[in-house]
């Protein structure tokens, strides 16, 4: 079943958010710590005894701690639309980091299967800087040291999982290699854990012995009635 229709994808490209504070990305490190730039610095922020308590707040039922949220929100309509907010790394959008956390995203290379048929690709979400030094934020009050460290993917807003046609009341499914990305954080695609042991700092590069980034993004569209599908996606850094 072939669809012919455009992307409507607003996407935040290159930002990275130290301190709290929200500034367009001019790092080339993939640690958040190259190109001259000052690291972020524990301490004087609310939440967490660590002093790096996370300013998203926590979904009940999940044990993870959410450290950095990336957003896209992706539509399919039913006649070809025209693409909005194409990637630039000079066009973001809103995203959420904690405190003491640089996390940078580039979706450069996610673009729009023009034509869709069986499983098409979205091409992939740059994972560029990754770097928290604040890792006394779990338990229940916020002050135990976390020991896991995870990148996840998944989808939001939808009544079930997968770019949702809600006239059909159903989703095409959303792939990240070979991993299913679900609905909400119980769905979610886990892309790469790490065993924090007695790290005090997570940099991007700890991650690459387990996944490989960039990071890779599909839909089926085998079973793709016409009509209008949506969906957004979600990159987060957690703790727990």
């Amino acid at each position: 079943m072939r669809i012919k229709s455009g992307l409507v994808a607003m996407a935040l490209v290159g930002m990275t958010l130290g301190c709290g504070a929200e500034t367009k990305n001019e790092r080339t490190g993939g640690d958040g710590d190259a190109g001259g730039a000052t690291p972020p610095v524990a301490g004087g922020q609310p939440g967490g005894g660590g002093g790096g308590g996370s300013v998203i707040p926590v979904t009940p039922g999940d044990p993870w701690i959410v450290r950095g949220r990336w957003e896209i929100p992706v539509s399919y309509g039913a006649s070809p639309m025209a693409l909005e907010g194409r990637a630039s790394s000079t066009q973001p959008m809103t995203t959420t980091v904690a405190p003491n956390v640089t996390y940078t995203v580039d979706n450069a290379g996610f673009v729009a299967p023009t034509d869709p048929s069986g499983v098409a690709s979205f091409g992939k979400l740059d994972v560029k800087a990754l770097r928290d030094n604040a890792l006394r934020v779990c338990g229940t009050n916020g002050n135990t040291r976390c020991t896991t460290a995870a990148l996840r993917l998944y989808t939001r807003g939808t009544p079930g999982a997968g770019l949702w046609n809600t006239v059909e009341a159903y989703g095409l499914p959303i792939t990240s290699g070979t991993a299913n990305v679900g609905l909400d954080q119980g769905g979610a695609a886990v892309l790469a854990t790490l065993t924090l042991g007695n790290r005090r700092v997570v940099r991007l590069r700890d991650f690459t012995t387990t996944s490989t980034f960039p990071v890779p993004v599909a839909a089926d569209f085998d079973d793709a009635a016409a009509g209008s599908y949506a969906t957004t996606l979600v990159l987060e850094y957690v703790l727990q």
